[in-house]
């Protein structure tokens, strides 16, 4: 028994050691810019301008500086946007039924 749970303690370090570094945004981005982002987005009171913020953010989080990752978000962004259309396609349809 022992010598079975040493083994599984072994594997579980050896994959732990073998998962992949999870990316941190701050590599990848203008964190200072999006820190002032985020102090205007605290105080700001219209609606409007808030909105100019937040697309503001989103752009910045989604054009990274990283060719690797920038091209990767491109990419997720257009299966999120094929599967809301497929998933709102097929949820128009139920409700005509």
């Amino acid at each position: 028994m022992r010598l079975m749970i040493g083994v599984i303690r072994a594997l579980f370090v050896l994959l732990m050691l073998a998962a992949p570094v999870p990316a941190r945004a701050a590599d990848y981005v203008d964190k200072a810019a999006l820190d002032e982002l985020f102090t205007e987005l605290r105080t700001v009171h219209d609606a409007g301008a808030a909105n100019d913020i937040v697309a503001q953010i989103w752009s910045i989080w989604f054009h990274p500086d990283n060719a690797d990752l920038a091209d990767r978000m491109t990419r997720a962004s257009a299966a999120m946007s094929c599967r809301c259309a497929s998933s709102f396609s097929s949820s128009a349809l139920t409700m005509r039924r």
